[in-house]
Protein backbone atom coordinates (compact mmCIF):
# COMPACT_ATOMS: atom_id res chain seq x y z
CA UNK A 1 0.00 0.00 0.00
CA UNK A 2 1.24 3.46 -0.41
CA UNK A 3 -0.43 6.87 0.33
CA UNK A 4 -1.38 9.27 -2.63
CA UNK A 5 -0.94 13.00 -2.03
CA UNK A 6 0.78 16.25 -3.13
CA UNK A 7 3.80 15.42 -0.75
CA UNK A 8 7.23 14.93 -3.10
CA UNK A 9 8.89 12.09 -2.09
CA UNK A 10 11.60 13.49 -0.61
CA UNK A 11 9.44 15.34 1.98
CA UNK A 12 7.59 12.05 2.23
CA UNK A 13 11.19 10.54 3.22
CA UNK A 14 12.47 13.37 5.49
CA UNK A 15 8.66 13.34 7.42
CA UNK A 16 9.71 9.66 7.92
CA UNK A 17 13.21 9.77 8.81
CA UNK A 18 14.10 12.84 10.53
CA UNK A 19 14.43 16.57 9.57
CA UNK A 20 18.28 17.20 10.44
CA UNK A 21 20.08 18.87 13.65
CA UNK A 22 18.53 22.25 15.18
CA UNK A 23 20.79 25.53 14.63
CA UNK A 24 20.75 25.40 18.66
CA UNK A 25 22.35 23.09 20.50
CA UNK A 26 22.64 22.59 24.22
CA UNK A 27 19.88 23.65 26.96
CA UNK A 28 17.07 25.92 26.04
CA UNK A 29 17.02 28.79 28.43
CA UNK A 30 15.67 27.84 31.95
CA UNK A 31 12.45 30.46 31.27
CA UNK A 32 11.82 28.36 28.24
CA UNK A 33 11.79 29.30 24.65
CA UNK A 34 10.94 32.41 22.54
CA UNK A 35 8.81 32.87 19.46
CA UNK A 36 11.80 34.23 17.75
CA UNK A 37 14.38 31.19 18.80
CA UNK A 38 11.63 28.77 17.49
CA UNK A 39 11.09 30.78 13.69
CA UNK A 40 15.24 30.25 14.11
CA UNK A 41 15.31 26.71 14.82
CA UNK A 42 12.48 25.69 12.57
CA UNK A 43 13.98 27.88 9.99
CA UNK A 44 17.09 25.16 9.93
CA UNK A 45 15.35 22.31 9.78
CA UNK A 46 14.82 20.83 5.81
CA UNK A 47 11.75 21.46 4.17
CA UNK A 48 10.26 23.80 7.02
CA UNK A 49 9.07 27.71 5.93
CA UNK A 50 7.92 29.32 9.08
CA UNK A 51 6.75 32.71 10.22
CA UNK A 52 5.22 34.72 12.80
CA UNK A 53 1.84 34.20 13.24
CA UNK A 54 -0.74 35.71 16.01
CA UNK A 55 -4.02 33.74 17.65
CA UNK A 56 -5.42 35.77 20.15
CA UNK A 57 -3.04 36.77 22.76
CA UNK A 58 -1.50 33.52 21.93
CA UNK A 59 2.32 33.91 20.27
CA UNK A 60 2.27 30.98 16.93
CA UNK A 61 3.94 30.17 14.33
CA UNK A 62 2.57 29.40 10.94
CA UNK A 63 4.98 26.43 9.47
CA UNK A 64 4.61 25.58 5.52
CA UNK A 65 6.09 21.85 5.74
CA UNK A 66 5.36 20.35 2.27
CA UNK A 67 2.00 20.13 0.98
CA UNK A 68 0.60 20.70 4.56
CA UNK A 69 0.57 23.44 7.09
CA UNK A 70 0.81 23.55 11.18
CA UNK A 71 1.04 25.78 13.95
CA UNK A 72 3.12 26.14 16.49
CA UNK A 73 1.92 27.94 19.11
CA UNK A 74 3.29 29.20 23.02
CA UNK A 75 1.63 28.99 26.29
CA UNK A 76 2.89 29.73 30.16
CA UNK A 77 4.78 32.46 28.64
CA UNK A 78 6.76 35.14 30.80
CA UNK A 79 8.37 37.80 29.33
CA UNK A 80 8.38 36.58 25.88
CA UNK A 81 9.59 33.20 26.64
CA UNK A 82 7.33 30.17 27.14
CA UNK A 83 8.00 26.97 29.28
CA UNK A 84 5.14 24.90 27.18
CA UNK A 85 4.38 24.79 23.36
CA UNK A 86 1.99 22.81 21.22
CA UNK A 87 2.08 21.73 17.60
CA UNK A 88 -0.83 21.40 16.06
CA UNK A 89 -2.77 20.77 12.50
CA UNK A 90 -6.32 20.54 11.06
CA UNK A 91 -7.43 18.51 8.08
CA UNK A 92 -10.95 19.39 6.68
CA UNK A 93 -13.05 16.94 5.21
CA UNK A 94 -16.65 16.58 5.04
CA UNK A 95 -16.15 12.74 6.22
CA UNK A 96 -14.16 13.62 9.34
CA UNK A 97 -16.36 12.16 12.34
CA UNK A 98 -16.02 12.42 16.21
CA UNK A 99 -15.71 8.34 16.03
CA UNK A 100 -12.67 9.35 13.88
CA UNK A 101 -11.25 11.28 16.67
CA UNK A 102 -12.41 8.80 18.92
CA UNK A 103 -11.08 6.09 17.20
CA UNK A 104 -7.25 7.90 16.49
CA UNK A 105 -7.69 8.57 20.40
CA UNK A 106 -8.04 5.10 21.63
CA UNK A 107 -4.99 3.54 19.49
CA UNK A 108 -2.38 6.26 19.56
CA UNK A 109 -0.61 7.94 22.27
CA UNK A 110 1.19 11.32 21.88
CA UNK A 111 -0.72 13.13 19.56
CA UNK A 112 -4.76 13.56 20.44
CA UNK A 113 -7.65 14.46 17.87
CA UNK A 114 -10.61 16.23 18.31
CA UNK A 115 -13.20 16.62 15.62
CA UNK A 116 -14.86 20.35 15.15
CA UNK A 117 -17.46 20.25 12.73
CA UNK A 118 -18.40 24.25 12.36
CA UNK A 119 -18.08 25.65 10.12
CA UNK A 120 -16.84 22.48 8.09
CA UNK A 121 -15.74 18.82 9.88
CA UNK A 122 -11.72 18.78 10.07
CA UNK A 123 -9.77 16.46 12.38
CA UNK A 124 -7.46 18.19 14.32
CA UNK A 125 -4.11 17.22 16.06
CA UNK A 126 -2.61 18.42 19.45
CA UNK A 127 0.66 17.76 20.71
CA UNK A 128 1.55 19.13 24.02
CA UNK A 129 5.29 19.40 24.96
CA UNK A 130 6.44 21.02 28.33
CA UNK A 131 9.64 22.57 28.82
CA UNK A 132 11.34 22.03 31.81
CA UNK A 133 14.70 23.40 33.01
CA UNK A 134 17.43 21.43 31.36
CA UNK A 135 15.39 20.53 28.26
CA UNK A 136 17.99 20.59 25.23
CA UNK A 137 17.45 21.75 21.65
CA UNK A 138 18.06 17.97 20.60
CA UNK A 139 14.81 16.83 22.47
CA UNK A 140 12.97 19.52 21.06
CA UNK A 141 14.54 18.11 17.21
CA UNK A 142 13.00 14.78 18.28
CA UNK A 143 9.73 16.12 19.31
CA UNK A 144 9.50 17.86 16.16
CA UNK A 145 10.29 14.58 14.21
CA UNK A 146 7.82 12.37 15.57
CA UNK A 147 5.40 15.52 14.82
CA UNK A 148 6.32 15.28 11.95
CA UNK A 149 6.31 11.68 11.23
CA UNK A 150 2.47 11.63 13.14
CA UNK A 151 1.19 14.46 10.63
CA UNK A 152 0.62 12.26 7.34
CA UNK A 153 -1.23 9.50 9.93
CA UNK A 154 -3.71 12.37 10.88
CA UNK A 155 -4.12 13.17 7.57
CA UNK A 156 -4.61 9.69 6.79
CA UNK A 157 -7.18 9.06 9.81
CA UNK A 158 -8.65 12.40 8.16
CA UNK A 159 -9.01 11.04 4.66
CA UNK A 160 -6.44 13.67 3.48
CA UNK A 161 -4.15 11.12 2.27
CA UNK A 162 -5.66 7.88 0.47
CA UNK A 163 -4.33 4.13 1.04
CA UNK A 164 -3.98 2.60 -2.39
CA UNK A 165 -2.73 -0.96 -3.45
CA UNK A 166 0.85 -0.79 -4.89
CA UNK A 167 0.52 -2.07 -8.38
Amino acid sequence: MRITTTLAAGAALALMFGTGAAAQSGAIDPGGISPREAVSWLSAQPGLAPEFAQEGDTPAIRVVDGDVTWGMFFYNCEQSRCRAVQFHISFQNPAVTEALAADWNRSRRFVTARAEMNPSPELIGEYDLYLPAGYTWAQLSENLELWRAIVPLIGLQAGYYVLEDAQ
